[in-house]
């Protein structure tokens, strides 16, 4: 008897939407830690990408999951704006930004956008997701709470991969230079996958 009350408890809410077939829409703190899991994966990737050196570009499929992914987490982060109850402006000015700059990476990548007008976009779209995530999406939030130091972290990081994308146009050969890129990744996703439930 109490088995059956606590499997009711616990599968209320995620058990009634499988059996009525409803869709399941996530919050907004689950598209962060979607987006957190999608560029942890991908930055994984860019750090062997840096190490596998050319023999990773001989295809299309290694060339564009990079873009791939930005595009996937901007297009997260528009249905997070149209969805979330809060800053909307924000996830949907980030969202834009990475769709564009994912589009522009891919094209570069597969030779049909010149490297600086790729990285023009790439690198203004890190700088715009920094400032988003960062100082403008929790102004007048109290400096002091775990998710806006959190969201501080994301700017700087955001802030830091843009400046290994400039250092990245002077040393395009330079896998210590790649690697950096995919290592702040990594720490990007962590930051995403550590913001708090009660975010949104």
């Amino acid at each position: 008897m109490m088995d059956a009350a606590v499997l009711e408890i616990t599968c209320a809410s995620p058990c009634d939407d499988w059996a009525t077939g409803s869709s399941f829409i996530p919050s907004g703190v689950e598209v962060h830690w979607l987006s957190g899991a999608a560029f942890l994966f991908v930055g994984a990737l860019l750090v062997v990408e840096a190490l596998a050196g050319r023999v990773w570009y001989r295809g299309y499929a290694g060339r564009l999951i990079w873009p791939a992914a930005v595009i996937a987490v901007g297009i997260g982060s528009l249905i997070s704006a149209y969805l979330g109850p809060t800053d909307k402006a924000a996830h949907a000015l980030l969202g834009i930004s990475l769709v564009v700059g994912g589009l522009f990476e891919g094209g570069y990548r597969v030779g049909r956008v010149q490297r600086g007008t790729g990285d023009v976009f790439v690198i203004s779209a890190l700088i715009l997701g920094g400032l988003l995530i960062g100082p403008m999406h929790f102004q007048g939030s109290t400096i002091g709470s775990f998710s806006t130091q959190i969201h501080l972290l994301l700017g700087l990081t955001g802030f830091a991969m843009a400046g290994i994308r400039i250092i990245q146009r002077s040393h395009p050969s330079s896998a210590l230079v790649a690697g950096s890129f995919g290592v702040l990744m990594v720490a990007l996703a962590f930051q995403l996958l550590l913001i708090p439930g009660e975010h949104h």
